[in-house]
């Protein structure tokens, strides 16, 4: 029996290796300021004109963004947070993001009406606005209205791509319907990348593909053993 037991207990050593070598693993891409914390402003809001740097990661396109303070923005985790329409006229962001080739990204990033005032009302229709990266097909976003002024109601959102190169430009912009209104606000921009390989081994480290490949073999070892040992 003890002879019998030991292959069947590499076997299961070696399913378990593998299970956990095809799980899928997401790892983060890096995304400075995310959070539009830099600048930091004390209170209020600041307006920053297109074609600016000022926010630390960031270029603004179009007219611009308005930089709100952290209490301005009212977000759970105490962000400060942007404006895609500077005084009413639509702007925009964006940033280079540096991925692996191949793999799927994923970017989220939280977004609500405009908190400035009573924005939510102010002028009505809606604010659409629209997040991407160069090459592939946008994802429309159209922030719905709150039933009161306050506080936001801050909504995590998505958006999927396969990435075909290493480097990208991920922006977000205001749409033109959106001028003479408040705009969407968003913040807390992240990103994460999985590998599509479908092959196991080539989805791990080096050193737990090498290990998966030795159990591999010891398995098979400890199975001919115990075949000899019965055939005598």
């Amino acid at each position: 029996m003890k002879h019998r037991s030991a292959p069947l207990a590499a076997v299961a050593a070696g399913a378990a290796l593998l299970a956990a070598a095809t799980a899928a693993h997401a790892d983060p891409v890096p995304v400075s300021n995310g959070s539009f914390d830099s600048p930091h402003l004390a209170s209020s809001y600041r307006n920053v004109y297109g074609n600016s740097t000022e926010i630390t990661g960031w270029t603004t396109t179009g007219s611009g963004v308005d930089l709100y303070s952290a209490s301005l923005c009212e977000h759970p985790a105490g962000t400060q947070c942007i404006d895609l329409n500077r005084e009413y006229s639509p702007g925009g962001i964006e940033r280079t993001l540096t991925v692996t080739p191949g793999s799927t990204v994923t970017i989220t990033f939280d977004s609500t009406r405009s908190p400035y005032g009573s924005c939510n009302t102010w002028y009505g229709g809606n604010v659409p606005f629209t997040v991407g990266v160069d090459g592939e097909e946008p994802k429309t976003i159209d922030p719905p209205r709150r039933t009161s002024n306050r506080p936001p109601d801050w909504t995590p959102q998505t958006y999927t791509f396969v990435a075909t190169k290493d480097t990208y430009t991920l922006s977000f912009t205001s749409l033109p319907e959106t001028s003479s209104r408040c705009g969407a606000a968003l913040t807390n921009v992240r990103a994460t990348e999985e590998p599509n390989d479908t092959d196991p081994i080539n989805m791990v480290a080096p050193d737990v593909a090498a290990a998966a490949t030795a159990v591999t073999g010891a398995v098979w070892l400890l199975i001919r053993r115990a075949r000899r040992r019965r055939a005598s």
